[in-house]
């Protein structure tokens, strides 16, 4: 069986204590001066797309209810949204063979 093990980089370098405490509270390492997180490819996509919400088109929207005439209706704004680290990744990934533990 193939296991896919993968290592999440940050593309920048990380400047100021917030998203350096970000990601550490992420399990990310720095070693080399690089950021980066291991584990397996569909993990690491995962929380990827979790902290980049450019890839969430419906977070760009809300419902905003307002007063108009005596009853409240509902319209939808746009929003801004953005990446509230700003961090930038890219992902690596090696196939390795998994070695079957003979019994």
């Amino acid at each position: 069986m193939v296991v896919k093990m993968a290592k999440l980089f940050v593309a920048k370098p990380v400047l100021g204590n917030k998203k350096k405490a970000f990601l550490e509270a992420n399990g990310f390492t720095k070693q080399n001066g690089q950021w980066f997180k291991e584990g397996t490819e569909q993990e690491l996509k995962e929380f990827w797309d979790e902290v980049d919400t450019y890839k969430n088109p419906q977070a760009r929207f809300k419902e905003v209810k307002y007063w108009d005439g005596g009853m409240y209706k509902t319209k939808t704004q746009g929003k801004y949204v953005h990446n509230d680290m700003e961090l930038d990744f890219y992902l690596m990934v090696d196939k390795q063979e998994e070695v079957a533990l003979a019994a």
